[in-house]
């Protein structure tokens, strides 16, 4: 099945992710976000394909952030997030799709935060508002669930710096 490989694809991306070669570990995700996508596409009812998209995305938002490409990363970011939202409309909120949901948010807060960095104050103003609201949309059990994206631990501490960098209070 076409859809099986995409899983050899990602795992291989993320071996070389680990290794530091992003830009292989890119082109694999993309080659696996394709098929996946294609699958999705024709059958939007799919929610294993929408999942899988939706995690690709995330995957290729970290593969840009870490090439330094935070445009790109805040676009599949946002891509991300809106299948994650979707995802939780179709499948209700259960701890998986919660965190899903909740990490998509954190790391589009952290490239909105990254890129807001060196803006005009009016335009960073506005995009750490942005990362800001996301950030308070989530708490910290919204990671209690162990996703791909990473476990609890991970997500308080990622959270918790994010509210500091941008002001805001650690109520949740």
């Amino acid at each position: 099945r076409r859809y099986d490989i995409t899983f050899t694809l990602s795992d291989l991306a993320l071996v070389q992710s680990r290794r530091g070669h992003w830009a292989d570990a890119v082109t694999m995700w993309q080659r696996a976000l394709d098929i996946r996508k294609a699958i999705s596409d024709a059958d939007p009812k799919n929610v294993r394909a929408l999942t899988g998209v939706a995690t690709l995305l995330g995957r290729l938002a970290l593969g840009a952030r870490a090439e330094g490409d935070l445009d790109t990363a805040i676009g599949r970011g946002r891509e991300e997030l809106r299948l994650r939202e979707q995802l939780v409309a179709v499948r209700g909120v259960m701890p998986a799709t919660r965190a899903d949901r909740a990490w998509a948010a954190l790391r589009l807060a952290e490239s909105l935060t990254d890129r807001s960095d060196g803006l005009p104050a009016g335009a960073a103003r506005a995009m750490r508002g942005e990362a800001l609201a996301l950030v308070r949309g989530t708490t910290d059990e919204d990671g209690t669930a162990s996703v791909p994206a990473g476990s609890q631990p991970d997500f308080v501490v990622l959270r918790k710096g994010l509210l500091a960098r941008l002001g805001g209070a650690a109520s949740r």
